[in-house]
């Protein structure tokens, strides 16, 4: 699901142009989503927007997950051709064996995978940062898997989201 927020008070003009131009929008998971026994990267249903060419987006991505202790968890990003921009990206170091264990913290691209730990009980993983576009502007969409193949579902849970807000 996508929602555009737009605050307008009292006296504000309206534009078709200016519209859309930094309002946040969101979309997010209406239901959870279990994957198992598969390390291919799926792109998310309901976890993508459009982004417009020659524009620049400040992104939050925060997810709920859980499953097995083996299966854990990877992410990466379809992005439009010639997008630029880096990642930073917080979560449950793999293999974790406990809702407090050990967190990783890294910077990447969009489309670089990252891994995350996965437990029996919801864990966090929590990444933002900037994307710019080119020419041709596009689709930002998540694609997630396990990182090591189980039977036991890897899950992305109701109400994980993606924010974006373009900037420039």
């Amino acid at each position: 699901m996508t929602v555009h927020v737009m605050p307008v008070r009292a006296g504000d003009v309206l534009t078709a142009h200016g519209y859309n131009l930094a309002q946040p929008v969101y979309s997010w998971r209406t239901a959870s989503k279990p994957i198992a026994s598969s390390t291919t990267l799926t792109a998310d249903e309901e976890l993508w927007t459009t982004l417009e060419p020659f524009a620049t987006y400040t992104l939050l991505v925060c997810l709920a997950i859980t499953g097995g202790t083996t299966g854990d968890f990877k992410i990466n990003y379809a992005t439009p051709t010639g997008s630029q921009g880096r990642r930073h990206c917080i979560g449950p170091v793999p293999a974790v064996t406990s809702a407090t264990g050990n967190t990783r913290h890294s910077v990447n691209d969009w489309s670089v995978a990252v891994n995350y730990g996965t437990f029996t009980s919801s864990l966090t993983v929590r990444e933002r940062g900037i994307i710019s576009t080119e020419a041709t502007g596009g689709v930002l969409q998540a694609q997630w898997a396990q990182n090591t193949s189980s039977a036991t579902a890897t899950v992305v849970e109701a109400s994980s989201f993606l924010r974006v807000q373009r900037v420039l």
